[in-house]
C-alpha cells in the first residue's frame, strides 16, 4: 500500500501506471463507479498504454490491436474471478459449519445500516463526494450465489505452460492452453481429462509432439502425489496403474516403470498421524526405458529437492488450524468406522454362546459399545466465541475480514480436506523447524521464535496503545509530528513472516517436456512477485534462446535455491532474510557489549573500593537478573540453530543438483540419447549453478561464524555475571560478618559489665541483710568495700579467664611471666603491646599453647 511519502501504487506489486494483476487492481483499487469505465476504450489508462507502445516504435494499429487483446484478457480474468467467488460463496452457504460467516455478516450489516450513526454519517459522505464531483449511488456488482453448481478446485487451479520453438517463445493451440506466452495456462481438470479425444489434455505425448514446441515446461502448483500419478499416466496415454503394478515396476506399463517404488513412493517419508511430516527424500536419478520401449523412448531424470521460501504468519496459522481440523475429522471418522465394523462383527456372532468362565476372567462380562454422537463434530464447530465488537460497524468489518480470509484460502483448504489423507497424500508446506525436526507434531511456539518472525513483528511497547478508560490512543513518543507518528506507521506496515521449507519435484520425461510440482504461497490467486514460478518465468523471457529442456531445468533449480535470498526492492512484501539475520546478530552483539560494559564498570568500582580497604562501604552492586543474559543466549542460539538448518538444506540441494547435473551432462554429450545439443550446451550446463549454490553456502556459513562468535561472547558475559554474583555474595558475607563482630563486641561489653556488677550486687545484698553477723553495724564502709571489692575482683577475673580466650591467653602469659622473675618487666611490656595489638586489629586469637611456648622460649 502507498503511504503519504511514497508513490501511489496498486494493491499488487505494481504501480498504477503498469498494472500486471488486473484482478487485484479491479476489485481492490477501483471504486464502484470506476469499474464500468475501466475496460472502456476511452479510459485514460488504455490511452496511455497505446501511447507507450507507440513511443517504443510500434505502429499505432499494432499497438491498438495489442492493447485491445490485453484489455479483453483483463476483462476475462475479472469475470473469472467474480465467477469463482460466487461459487465459493455458494459452497460456504451450503456448508453447515461455515454458513454462519454469511449470516453473521448480513445481520451485522443490517444492524449497522439501521443505526442512527449510519443515517447521519451517510449524508455527510454524500455531501463530501458531491463537493468533489464524485458520483453517489453507484452500485457494487456483487457475485451471485450459484446454488446449482459446486466449487471444484480442479477447475480453478491453474497449470502454467511455457513452450519454446527453435529457442524462441511460441504459443500452443488454444484447445490445449489459453492465453499467450508466457502466461499460457490450463487447469488440473483439463490436464487430467481423457474422455473426449478432441478435448483430451495436452499431456499426451503424441499431442505434445504435434503441438509444434521443441521444449515445454508444465508446472503444477501443488505437491499432490495423486495428481502426479494421474499426470504421468495421461502423458503416456495409459490408465493409472494399480499399487501392485507400481510396486513391481510392470514392464508393460511405462507409467508403472516411471513410478515404481524406488523412484516414487519408496522415497516418501512421513507418518499418517502427522501430515506435516510428509516429504520426498532428497533424490535424483535417471530412469532407463524398458526393453520393450528401448528404441522409442529416451532416458528420463527425476529429482526431489527441498528449497527455502517464506509465508506470512497469519496465513500459516489459518492453514495450520484447517489442517488440524481435517486431521481431527479424519481421526474421528476412522474411529467411527472401526466401531461400526466392530459392532457388525459382534452382530454376526450374536448366535454364539459365551462359555461359563470364572469371574476372574477379564472377558467374562458382557461388553457394550455406546453409539457415537451424531449431533456433529465438536472440534469442527465454527469458532463463534471469538472476539466480538460492541460497535455494529466494527462487528461488520470483523465479519467481512473473516469471510474474506475464508474465501481467499478456500482453494487451499479444499485441497487439504480432499487430499491430505488420500492414498497417496498431499504434501503440505512445512516450516523451517518441521523441515528439520520431522518428529515434532506442532511448531507453533517455535515459529514465534524464528529470526524472521521477530524481525517482522512490531513490538507492542513501540506501538500506539488504546486506553479504554479515556478512549484515546497513546504513543510512547511525546513529540508526535502533525502528520502522525513515523514509528507507529512503520510498525503498522510490518507483516509477521516465517521461513518455510518447500519441495521441488521435477521430471524430465523427454527432450521436449519437463514437468514440475512445487507449491505457491497460501491464498494467492494472481502472480506472486516473490514466487519461484514468477522468477523462472522472468528468466525464461530474458534468457534466450532456450535450446533444450535442461536449460529450463537449470533455471528452475537456480531460482529455487535463490528466491528467498534475493534482495527485492519492490512491493512484494518479501523480507530480506539474509539482511535480517545479519541485523539480528549485530543486535545481539550490541546488547552483549552494553551489558559487558556495565559489568566491567561495576567491577572497576569494586576494585577501587577494595584498594581503599573499606569493604563495609556500599558499592552500588548491579541487580542480579539473568533475564538479560538468558534472553540474549536464547536469541543467539535460535539464530545459530536456524542458520545450521538452512546450511544443511542448502548443502542437500547442492548434492542433489550435482547428481542431476551429472545425469544431464551425460545426456547432452550422448548423440544417441535424444538430448544431444550441438551448440556446446553440455560445456556450460551445471558449473555456474553449482558455483552459485556454493556461494550461498559460504555466505550462510559466514553468518553462522559471526553468530557463533556472538554466542561465545554471550556465554562469557553469563560467566562474568555469575562471577559478579559470587563477588556480591562474598561482599555480603563480609558485611554480615562485620555486623556480627560488632554485635559480638556489644554483647561482650554488656557481658563484662554484667560480670563486674553481678558480684558487687550480690555482696552488697549480703551485707545489707538483717542477720546476726551483720546486725551490730560495727563494720566501717572501708572495711566493707575492701571485702566486697576483693571478692568481686577475684570472681570477675576468674570469670573472664574462663569466659574469653583472649583474657585466658593473657592470664596464662602473666603466669609464665611471674614464673620468670628476672625477665618480668620485659614480659609485661610485651604483654601490654600484644594486648593492644589484639584489641586494635581484632585478629584471630593465638592459641594458649603458642603463647605459652613464646613465654617459655622468650621469642
Amino acid at each position: 500500500m502507498a503511504t503519504y511519502s511514497e508513490r501511489a501504487s496498486c494493491l499488487s506489486a505494481d504501480p498504477h501506471d503498469d498494472i500486471r494483476d488486473p484482478v487485484l487492481h479491479y476489485f481492490g483499487c477501483l471504486e464502484a463507479w470506476q469499474r464500468d469505465d475501466f475496460f472502456d476504450t476511452a479510459s485514460p489508462y488504455w490511452i496511455k498504454q497505446v501511447k507507450t507502445l507507440k513511443d517504443s516504435g510500434i505502429l499505432r494499429p499494432d499497438a491498438e490491436r495489442r492493447i485491445r487483446a490485453q484489455r479483453g484478457a483483463y476483462r476475462n480474468h475479472c469475470a473469472e474471478e467474480l465467477h469463482r467467488v460466487s461459487l465459493i460463496l455458494s459452497a460456504l452457504a451450503a456448508d453447515e459449519k461455515k454458513s454462519y460467516l454469511l449470516t453473521d455478516l448480513a445481520s451485522s450489516l443490517a444492524r449497522w445500516r439501521s443505526s442512527r450513526q449510519y443515517e447521519l454519517g451517510i449524508e455527510l459522505v454524500r455531501k463530501w463526494r458531491a463537493d468533489r464531483r464524485l458520483p453517489n449511488g453507484a452500485a457494487i456488482t456483487y457475485p451471485k450465489n450459484e446454488t446449482g453448481k459446486l466449487y471444484n478446485p480442479h477447475s480453478n487451479i491453474k497449470v502454467q505452460v511455457i513452450a519454446f520453438k527453435e529457442g524462441l517463445p511460441c504459443n500452443l493451440d488454444p484447445q490445449y492452453a489459453t492465453g499467450t506466452f508466457p502466461n499460457q495456462v490450463t487447469n488440473v481438470h483439463d490436464l487430467l481429462r481423457h474422455e473426449k479425444p478432441l478435448l483430451s489434455s495436452l499431456l499426451q505425448q503424441k499431442r505434445i509432439d504435434n503441438a509444434g514446441a521443441e521444449s515445454m515446461w508444465i508446472h503444477i502448483p501443488s505437491n499432490n502425489m495423486l495428481w502426479v500419478e494421474e499426470v504421468i499416466a495421461r502423458y503416456y496415454g495409459e490408465e493409472k496403474p494399480t499399487r501392485e503394478q507400481m510396486r513391481d515396476g510392470d514392464e508393460a506399463s511405462r507409467t508403472s516403470r516411471l513410478l515404481r517404488d524406488y523412484f516414487w513412493r519408496g522415497q516418501e517419508y512421513g507418518d499418517s498421524t502427522k501430515p506435516s511430516s510428509h516429504f520426498m527424500r532428497p533424490f535424483s536419478e535417471f530412469i532407463a526405458p524398458s526393453r520393450r520401449h528401448m528404441d522409442s523412448e529416451a532416458e528420463k531424470v527425476v529429482l526431489y529437492a527441498p528449497y527455502l521460501h517464506w509465508e506470512t504468519s497469519r496465513q500459516l496459522n489459518f492453514i495450520t488450524r484447517k489442517t488440524e481440523e481435517s486431521m481431527a475429522e479424519y481421526t474421528y471418522n476412522q474411529r467411527r468406522a472401526a466401531d461400526s465394523e466392530k459392532r457388525r462383527r459382534m452382530k454376526d456372532r450374536e448366535g454364539l454362546k459365551m462359555p461359563n468362565l470364572p469371574s476372574l476372567w477379564p472377558f467374562s462380562r458382557k461388553l457394550t459399545f455406546a453409539e457415537p454422537e451424531r449431533e456433529g463434530l465438536r472440534y469442527a464447530e465454527p469458532r463463534r466465541t471469538r472476539f466480538q465488537s460492541k460497535h455494529p460497524l466494527g462487528q461488520y468489518l470483523l465479519g467481512m475480514a473473516r469471510l474474506y480470509e475464508e474465501v481467499r484460502n478456500y482453494e487451499d483448504t479444499s485441497l487439504i480436506q480432499r487430499y491430505l489423507f488420500a492414498n497417496p497424500p498431499l504434501h503440505p508446506r512445512r516450516t523451517l523447524d518441521q523441515g528439520y525436526y520431522t518428529t515434532v507434531r506442532s511448531t507453533r511456539a517455535r515459529n514465534r521464535t524464528q529470526v524472521l518472525y521477530r524481525a517482522t513483528t512490531p513490538a507492542k511497547s513501540k506501538s500506539h496503545q488504546f486506553d479504554s478508560s479515556t478512549g484515546l490512543w497513546t504513543c510512547p513518543r511525546s513529540d508526535i509530528p502533525s502528520e502522525g507518528c513515523d514509528i507507529c506507521r512503520e510498525n503498522v506496515r510490518k507483516v509477521s513472516s516465517v521461513v518455510m521449507v518447500d519441495q521441488l519435484w521435477m521430471w524430465v520425461l523427454s527432450p521436449q517436456v519437463v514437468i514440475t510440482c512445487f507449491p505457491k504461497r497460501y491464498g494467492l490467486r494472481g502472480p506472486d512477485p516473490s514466487g519461484v514460478f514468477e522468477a523462472v518465468q522472468k528468466r525464461l523471457i530474458r534468457d534466450r534462446p532456450i535450446r533444450s529442456v535442461f536449460a529450463i531445468a537449470q533455471t528452475i533449480l537456480d531460482e529455487c535455491s535463490d528466491t528467498l535470498f534475493r534482495r527485492m526492492k519492490d512491493f512484494s512484501e518479501q523480507p530480506p532474510v539474509l539482511d535480517l539475520f545479519s541485523e539480528a546478530i549485530q543486535d545481539v552483539s550490541r546488547k552483549q557489549t552494553l551489558e559487558t560494559r556495565r559489568l566491567w564498570d561495576w567491577i572497576d568500582r569494586a576494585r577501587r573500593i577494595n584498594r581503599q580497604q573499606e569493604p563495609h562501604q556500599t558499592i552500588g552492586t548491579l541487580p542480579w537478573t539473568m533475564n538479560t543474559e538468558g534472553n540474549l543466549e536464547q536469541e543467539i542460539q535460535d539464530i545459530v540453530e536456524e542458520l545450521e538448518i538452512m546450511i544443511s538444506l542448502t548443502k542437500t540441494q547442492f548434492d542433489v543438483y550435482k547428481k542431476f547435473i551429472q545425469h544431464a551432462s551425460r545426456f547432452l554429450e550422448d548423440r544417441s540419447s535424444g538430448y544431444w545439443c550441438s551448440d556446446g550446451e553440455a560445456l556450460w550446463f551445471g558449473p555456474r549453478l553449482l558455483v552459485k549454490v556454493e556461494e550461498r553456502i559460504r555466505h550462510l556459513e559466514s553468518l553462522l561464524k559471526d553468530a557463533s562468535s556472538a554466542a561465545d561472547l554471550v556465554k562469557d558475559l553469563s560467566q562474568l555475571r555469575q562471577q559478579q554474583d559470587s563477588v556480591v555474595q562474598a561482599l555480603q558475607s563480609v558485611k554480615l560478618s562485620l555486623d556480627s563482630m560488632d554485635q559480638g563486641r556489644t554483647v561482650m561489653v554488656f557481658t563484662i559489665v554484667t560480670i563486674i556488677f553481678s558480684p558487687l550486687s550480690f555482696l552488697s545484698s549480703i551485707f545489707g541483710m538483717n542477720n546476726a553477723e551483720f546486725g551490730n553495724n560495727q563494720w566501717k564502709v572501708a572495711d566493707q568495700l575492701k571485702l566486697i571489692l576483693s571478692i568481686s575482683v577475684g570472681v570477675t577475673a576468674l570469670a573472664l579467664v574462663f569466659a574469653s580466650r583472649r583474657v585466658r591467653a593473657v592470664a596464662i602469659y602473666v603466669v609464665f611471666c611471674i614464673a620468670h622473675p628476672l625477665r618480668t618487666s620485659r614480659r609485661v611490656s610485651r604483654l601490654l603491646g600484644y594486648g593492644y595489638w589484639r584489641m586494635r586489629n581484632m585478629r584471630e586469637t593465638v592459641p594458649e599453647s603458642s603463647l605459652a611456648a613464646r613465654a617459655i622460649t622468650g621469642v
